[in-house]
């Protein structure tokens, strides 16, 4: 039985002279705070105990850097959840700028089903200070050797119970027998993004990449000749070097535009562009309150794309698609498609307003999708190929042969058909996923069509679960992946794919 204990930290920020008055702390207003009045809400779920047993004083006066700590109140079970009849809760309250940046930290505790699972939690001041990830989190649960056997695990996100799938049967059911049960994200920000998603897979199709491959192998051969200036022997970063290189391919393929970030890596359009791609300690804040706690995202008015980003973006293309409806160049790359959607748009009586804000939510997902994953994704698989020489060594062959024979070049078509290219990137984004967690949310027209974890608990699913997968877990798993350390891109030979 563990004894349920509430631990409150607050920690107050500001400038060097300013004092927050704190006043009785144990029984705040919460959206009087939000207004500016120095108020501070704590759960409804918990205020009740804290105002009971706190000897905290009435009158505070907090300086910047003053931490209060406040351990070890008695919670009486009963006031909790049904689902949580007994629990702890960490809640930690940051105050910066008398705005509250984070509302709970961490939660652990123990729920019962008919069989007891323990239920584990993570520390989210790691990722909002981009030390970690609640990915990399994830992972370390999965691979717990305590649940070496376990189909599935129970976890919180914050105080919400979730549960994390780690049965490939189960795996199948939720994603396709009874994928109408999981058709819904549990952190999805905003309607709108489902009609951007549903305009990007037009443009995930062959031809589209194929018409856009002229643009990729000037990029590429810029890149070969920078290499060849340097010599045989250089040392070159090749994180650094990937990053650059996506960000000539994306300028070039979405913009329209030679950023030529290779040749001049402070070039002031393709370090915009970078910052948007990659994000600041804002942004991971607001990641953080979009994807653990979506219910508040109405009530700080948070965006999946910060505002000054939304409104670069949009400032950008329209200039762009103007530009190119003027001169009526054809570079067949994504500004060419954009300008056919804006006729379309406009033959069917589209409001523009609407139609920018699909583009705009379009240019962001292409540039967020193809900057950091694909750099990451690259140098992962050079790192490994530096590793592992006979590797290499086959890859070169393969690759020489098939220039070979297309007359010194390496087309379309050929670059399809390099098994072995093909093998070594999978098992690099086996060993470095771009995407380490996926998650959904678990809702059912009527209790009759819950989802059920027969056999393995006598347990059915209520509406609004979240249910988690941690793909770089399930990469890692000796079940699936013998010596899973190991980078071994047989793994994925046409032999070990059939067996």
């Amino acid at each position: 039985m563990i004894k349920p204990q509430l631990d409150v930290l607050i920690i107050v920020e500001g400038s060097q002279n300013e004092k927050l008055e704190v006043a009785n702390i144990t029984n705040m207003d919460f959206c009087s705070f939000l207004e500016g009045k120095g108020a501070f809400k704590i759960m409804e779920l918990w205020r009740n105990e804290l105002m009971r047993s706190s000897n905290v004083p009435k009158k505070c006066p907090l300086k910047k850097g003053t931490v209060l700590n406040v351990n070890k109140f008695n919670i009486n079970p009963d006031n909790f959840p049904p689902y949580v009849p007994e629990a702890g809760l960490r809640l930690q309250a940051i105050l910066k700028e008398r705005s509250v940046v984070l509302l709970t930290l961490n939660i652990h505790g123990v729920v019962k089903y008919k069989k007891s699972s323990r239920m584990r939690g993570g520390s989210l001041g790691g990722i909002i200070r981009m030390k970690t990830n609640f990915g990399f989190h994830l992972k370390k649960v999965y691979l717990d050797p305590k649940f070496e056997n376990a189909p599935v695990v129970g976890v919180y996100i914050l105080h919400r119970p979730a549960l994390l799938i780690r049965d490939p049967e189960m795996l199948k059911s939720i994603f396709i027998k009874k994928f109408d049960n999981f058709r819904n994200h549990f952190a999805q920000p905003d309607p709108h993004f489902d009609l951007v998603g549903s305009k990007a897979m037009i443009f995930s199709r062959g031809s589209k990449i194929r018409q856009m491959y002229p643009l990729l192998q000037e990029v590429g051969a810029n890149l070969e000749r920078r290499l060849r200036q340097k010599g045989k022997r250089f040392v070159a970063e090749m994180r650094e070097l990937s990053a650059l290189y996506s960000i000539d391919t994306n300028n070039s393929t979405i913009f329209g535009v030679s950023s030529n970030a290779l040749d001049n890596p402070k070039d002031e359009f393709a370090n915009d562009i970078r910052k948007i791609a990659v994000g600041d300690w804002r942004q991971s804040i607001r990641y953080a309150f979009i994807y653990f706690l979506p219910q508040l995202v109405g009530a700080f008015k948070l965006k999946l794309i910060a505002q000054e980003t939304e409104d670069f973006l949009r400032t950008t293309m329209t200039k762009l698609i103007c530009e190119r409806e003027r001169t009526c160049l054809q570079r067949n790359d994504i500004i060419d498609a954009f300008v056919e959607m804006k006729k379309e748009a406009t033959a069917e009586g589209e409001n523009m307003s609407t139609f920018m804000n699909t583009l705009t939510g379009l240019t962001w997902s292409f540039m967020f999708a193809g900057f950091d994953t694909s750099a990451s994704t690259m140098s992962s698989a050079l790192l490994e190929l530096a590793k592992h020489p006979d590797v290499q060594n086959k890859l070169r062959t393969e690759i020489e042969h098939a220039i070979c024979q297309n007359n010194d070049k390496l087309s379309y078509e050929a670059l399809n058909n390099l098994k072995y290219l093909d093998m070594v990137v999978r098992e690099a984004l086996r060993m470095y996923p771009a995407l380490a967690i996926t998650e959904r949310e678990h809702s059912a027209d009527n209790k009759g069509n819950l989802f059920s974890l027969k056999p393995y608990f006598d347990y059915n699913l209520p509406d609004g679960m979240a249910v988690m997968i941690s793909i770089s877990g399930m990469h890692y798993d000796p079940k699936h992946w013998p010596n899973p350390n190991v980078f071994d891109p047989d793994r994925f030979s046409m032999k070990n794919r059939q067996s």
